[in-house]
């Protein structure tokens, strides 16, 4: 994933002062060595945003530490764990009005958005690894029309690191899309969760994204209920595949999740997907088992609901108690967990259980997982299984 974030602060702090901002950008083979031994710097900050990248960043605190006074931390997995030494502090909510208040100058009105060089983008291109590997051109670009979120889902921690749900303006969109017209891209991964939210702003978007000839698809998720609200508009516009979180066929573990006021029954979520797929709309479903609570006969349930969706895809995830959600809160309480600290964090990864309740262990979640996805690859191999 290009590293936006980063872009659009160092486009804010150079729109609103004269100072010189360098990303580097290590997950596109950027030098970090070489990268602290250009300048004197006045300023790093440092984005990590998942917990599987805590160990560099310790290694990388320490570094930047060596060569610069102030040393700033951003990005989720930041926000929710105790700083190395290295770090002067941790940046909370957005980086751009982080770093805005740190430098002392004032972003009027709307953030600007990203601006970029072709150059950084290409070097994505190459790789040809588009979010969910998946795309229907060769210039793509992830996009955000939102931040934050109004909901408390139990696996999730986005409302404790944005603080508020904040929608950009229709307008806002509008020049973001032309800048990327001017780039030649035209094909769009939404990555906020929260496109849907107000149905009748999704269908404004939809019309600038038909204005500016774009695909675009929600490899990140999009939510059910405003969704169907604006099946119409989607059939007509460059929408071209949707992942849709239908979490759990079982209403009594979606109420643990705290999803219920998003979660929608299989029978009303059958007809939804049916209608995208008839319509030529490339549906994937995410679904997560191993909830603490719930017994493995409700896991199958979640499991046998989302084989009898019709989808193109299917995700099932083991839940995953990242720190900074009530999901890790909760099974730290319940010493439910298999590990913590640094070597949870190399862990958390959605194939790998690291909760055991006094039902089931990690173990038995793992293989009822490994048994669907053989079934599954058998199925899409022609099998009759």
């Amino acid at each position: 994933m290009p590293p936006l974030g980063l872009w659009s602060m160092r486009t804010n702090i150079v729109e609103n002062t004269d100072n010189w901002v360098h990303v580097c950008d290590m997950h596109a083979g950027d030098d970090l060595t070489e990268t602290l031994r250009m300048n004197k710097w006045d300023v790093i900050g440092i984005s990590v945003q998942f917990s599987i990248q805590h160990d560099d960043y310790m290694k990388v605190a320490k570094k930047a530490r060596a060569v610069c006074g102030t040393v700033i931390a951003g990005g989720f997995h930041a926000q929710v764990v105790q700083p190395p030494k290295g770090v002067t502090f941790v940046a909370k909510g957005w980086g751009e009005h982080a770093i805005a208040e740190h430098l002392k100058f004032q972003i009027k009105g709307e953030i600007h958005h990203p601006i970029f060089a072709l150059t950084e983008l290409n070097r994505y291109w190459e790789e040809d690894k588009p979010h969910d590997l998946r795309s229907m051109t060769k210039r793509w670009i992830p996009f955000e029309t939102s931040r934050g979120c109004v909901r408390q889902c139990a696996f999730c921690g986005v409302q404790n690191v944005w603080e508020k749900y904040v929608s950009f303006s229709v307008s806002w969109i509008d020049r973001y899309l032309k800048y990327l017209e001017g780039k030649g891209i035209h094909e769009l991964f939404i990555e906020d969760d929260n496109i849907a939210l107000q149905p009748e702003r999704l269908k404004q978007i939809i019309s600038l994204f038909n204005r500016y000839n774009v695909h675009w698809s929600t490899p990140n998720g999009i939510e059910i209920r405003g969704l169907s609200k604006c099946l119409a508009e989607i059939a007509d516009s460059g929408c071209w595949r949707v992942s849709l979180a239908f979490e759990t066929g079982v209403e009594e573990t979606a109420k643990r999740m705290n999803i219920l006021d998003k979660w929608i029954k299989p029978k009303e979520a059958r007809v939804i997907a049916d209608w995208l797929m008839k319509n030529g709309i490339e549906v994937c479903g995410f679904f997560i088992i191993g909830w603490p609570g719930e017994s493995l006969k409700q896991m199958q349930e979640t499991v046998d609901y989302a084989n009898s969706l019709p989808l193109t895809d299917r995700h099932i995830y083991i839940a995953t108690p990242y720190p900074g959600t009530e999901l890790y809160n909760y099974c730290k309480s319940k010493r439910y967990l298999t590990e913590d600290g640094a070597k949870l964090y190399r862990d958390l990864r959605y194939t790998t259980g690291l909760i055991k309740t006094k039902q089931w262990g990690p173990e038995q979640v793992e293989e009822l997982r490994r048994k669907d996805r053989e079934l599954a690859l058998r199925r899409r191999a022609g099998e009759n299984v």
